[in-house]
């Protein structure tokens, strides 16, 4: 499993949600200290899943949301 994106408000509130280690070892899953980044304040936006991340929350991509908008339309004919 790759690139497991975890938000929270505040410090606190990410302790309080999320017991990661705990959670990763019930799960059998190994992580690989060298791969891993924890607490990221630095960060403005992380563009993740056709999503972006920042501190004002998460909202669509808007490269994603062009291309929905200026997708083309069907042909017209069966051939």
């Amino acid at each position: 499993m790759d690139d497991i994106v975890i938000s929270a408000a505040s410090l606190e509130e990410h302790e309080e949600e999320y017991n990661l280690i705990d959670r990763f070892s019930r799960a059998n899953l190994k992580l690989q200290p060298n791969k891993c980044e924890f607490l990221k304040t630095e960060i403005t936006e992380i563009t993740y899943l056709g999503h972006v991340i920042s501190k004002d929350g998460i909202r669509p991509d808007p490269k994603k949301l062009n291309a929905v908008k200026h997708f083309p339309k069907p042909p017209k004919n069966i051939k």
